[in-house]
């Protein structure tokens, strides 16, 4: 899946630098342009069927071992919390709390709790959902944008001094 991953980034990058939006385009073009775009998403299609069978063949695992099941996760929305600012205060480390968010997304771990309570239902398993929002990864990104935006104060008194 990360290979796939890896070669549909590669190839999203060099269409997005060969075909520019608002270029003018001839019909030959257009139809290029349009095989292009059909790969890559093929390519996309193929990442999340494998994700999904990787998904089945994971969650049916867990439950065929398990006796009970216990989830402890926090709540996605606050551990992809986006690194971006406002006017008044813009984001620091963006790359790099994007990169994990994107991470952190692309195993679909909504997809997979409630995989594993379905499965877990249907083989008559207790499954327990306790939700940490307290938990240290849930914060980590708000906690990289804190830091990065504290050096980046501390460059800016250093330079003035």
């Amino acid at each position: 899946i990360a290979e796939l991953d890896a070669v549909k980034s590669d190839r999203q990058k060099a269409f997005n630098l060969r075909w520019p939006k608002g270029k003018r385009l001839s019909p030959a073009e257009r139809w290029q342009k349009r095989a292009e775009r059909a790969e890559i998403a093929l390519l996309s299609f193929d990442i999340a069927r494998l994700r999904r069978n990787t998904l089945h063949v994971w969650t049916a695992r867990i439950v065929s071992r398990a006796s009970s099941i216990m989830i402890v996760a926090p709540p996605i929305k606050k551990s992809t919390k986006s690194p971006r600012g406002n006017a008044c205060e813009w984001g620091a480390s963006v790359e790099t709390v994007s990169k994990k968010n994107r991470t952190a997304l692309s195993y679909a771990p909504g997809m997979a709790i409630q995989m594993l309570k379905y499965k877990s239902a249907e083989a008559g398993i207790p499954c327990h959902d306790d939700i940490d929002p307290d938990s240290e990864s849930a914060v980590i990104g708000e906690k990289l944008v804190a830091a990065g935006k504290a050096v980046r104060c501390a460059k800016r008194a250093i330079r003035r001094n």
